[in-house]
């Protein structure tokens, strides 16, 4: 049996956190950085081999799972 090669590589879809703010609706200082620097909101280094300084992003699945949990950030930004 022949050795399957995946013709695409894995892709992470990923925001950084002020992107998160901004694809929300919500601000960065109020309600973004408060729940990275607490670690409800996961935040992952990701950076290409050799590179001077990983980049910190957020999983979009990660995100959609916090907004999930504090549906009250959701009823704010629809108020809007």
């Amino acid at each position: 049996m022949a050795h399957r090669h995946h013709k695409f590589l894995p892709v992470r879809v990923a925001l950084s956190p002020t992107q998160c703010a901004t694809a929300c609706g919500l601000h960065y200082d109020r309600d973004i950085k408060p729940a990275v620097e607490s670690g409800t909101l996961p935040v992952y280094l990701i950076g290409e081999p050799g590179a001077l300084r990983p980049r910190r992003r957020v999983i979009v699945a990660d995100l959609e799972q916090w907004l999930r949990n504090n549906p009250q950030l959701i009823k704010r930004v629809c108020k809007r």
